[in-house]
């Protein structure tokens, strides 16, 4: 499963999420998250996540990059939920 993928079943299950809410989720999918968007979150690689981070913060500042990570978080946390996923998506963590 992508991100975008989790990102849409996130959606799904949660009908009581705010409008605003859904827009900044898919906002964070659809902008720093990008380069990921459609990776396999099994492929995903603590290295891929901490550049990502990296090349965002200079572009659009600490913020929005700290949001883009929230976003993945939230998403990774989800499909684990009910998901085995094997290393390295597993093992990221995020302060």
């Amino acid at each position: 499963m992508s991100m975008a993928e989790a990102l849409e079943r996130y959606i799904e299950t949660r009908p009581h999420l705010a409008a605003k809410t859904v827009h900044f989720y898919r906002s964070m999918v659809e902008g720093p998250l990008k380069d990921l968007a459609y990776l396999p979150l099994d492929r995903l690689t603590r290295e891929q996540v901490r550049g990502l981070h990296e090349r965002v913060t200079p572009k659009s500042g600490p913020g929005m990059a700290n949001g883009a990570m929230r976003v993945a978080k939230a998403m990774i946390n989800d499909v684990l939920r009910d998901t085995d996923l094997p290393y390295p998506a597993a093992d990221i963590h995020y302060r």
